[in-house]
């Protein structure tokens, strides 16, 4: 029976369901009030479980393959002060979620590339997403797992119910070398999640990566310099400079808690030692910040 299923998912039924949600993921993307609807009833629950079962520090650097033109996945993501990279292989759908994320207020927080899954490295990434309507999803998922990191996670979605007819599933004891574990999720859908190795191994390294680069503002001795790598969501922010990979110098800090005083974007700026708390920043430069757009070729 479970057979039959993907076998009927993997032909018209998946063709068809695949055209419908893009075009309403298309229509999302344009009118922001539908997209966010859709986004709280489709995926509110399901990102904020995968998000829990994962356990990722704000600084952590995490990729999402198949984001669609309303990548709300990378939008979550984002906004929890994760280093975010959505690809998908359709070039306007890429667009469209450039246009999205930035009317949401994180453009500069996402990069976006045009890019197929089953080519991509994941070994630098604390962990990959894959969305449940990617093509090909098995050799999608075995890919990024043959250069996941010790200690990285991989979530993908599997349907469940009604939705095995017209997605295919892949199963995880046939991919996955490490640990894994699923969880189901309201509306036709289960997220399973891998870890390269055991999930102790995969907290301690996030634990001990998240302290060793990034801090926050407000603990950087004067002189110091170091690049944005999660601000907060504050409007005020982006026309003062301070986005993620920006350099930024803390130039002195006033006495009995007064503002940090620091240099970004050959601007001087004080902050609120209470906004400084919330801002993280890496005494290390990663190339993906100096260029958002990058299409990759298959080799």
């Amino acid at each position: 029976m479970a057979r039959q299923a993907d076998a009927l998912a993997e032909g018209v039924f998946f063709k068809l369901i695949s055209r419908l949600v893009k075009g309403i993921e298309k229509a999302g993307s344009w009118l922001a009030s539908l997209g966010l609807t859709y986004g709280k009833t489709f995926y509110h629950d399901l990102l904020e479980k995968e998000i829990q079962m994962v356990s990722l520090r704000p600084g952590d650097s995490v990729m999402h393959i198949g984001c669609g033109a309303l990548p709300l996945t990378a939008l979550k993501l984002a906004q929890k002060g994760l280093e975010v990279t959505a690809v998908d292989v359709d070039p306007e759908a890429v667009q469209r979620a450039e246009r999205f994320l930035r009317r949401m207020g994180v453009g500069d927080a996402v990069q976006l590339q045009l890019a197929d899954g089953a080519n991509m490295a994941a070994e630098q990434f604390d962990a990959v997403w894959v969305s449940l309507h990617v093509v090909c999803k098995k050799e999608v998922v075995s890919n990024l797992l043959s250069g996941l990191r010790p200690g990285a996670r991989l979530v993908y979605r599997n349907p469940r119910g009604l939705l095995s007819y017209l997605y295919p599933r892949v199963r995880p004891e046939s991919i996955a070398a490490g640990h894994y574990s699923q969880t189901e999720v309201s509306l036709g859908k289960e997220s399973i999640l891998i870890f390269n190795g055991s999930k102790e191994e995969a907290l301690n390294m996030s634990s001990k990566k998240s302290q060793a680069k990034h801090v926050s503002l407000e603990e950087l001795a004067p002189d110091s310099t170091a690049f944005i790598s999660a601000t907060p969501q504050r409007s005020m922010f982006p026309p003062l400079g301070l986005r993620r990979g920006k350099k930024i110098t803390v130039r002195c800090r006033h006495p009995l808690g007064g503002p940090l005083v620091v240099d970004v974007e050959g601007r001087r700026v004080a902050l609120a030692r209470k906004l400084a708390r919330k801002i993280r920043v890496s005494r290390e430069v990663r190339n993906e910040w100096r260029c958002r757009h990058q299409t990759v070729s298959a080799p």
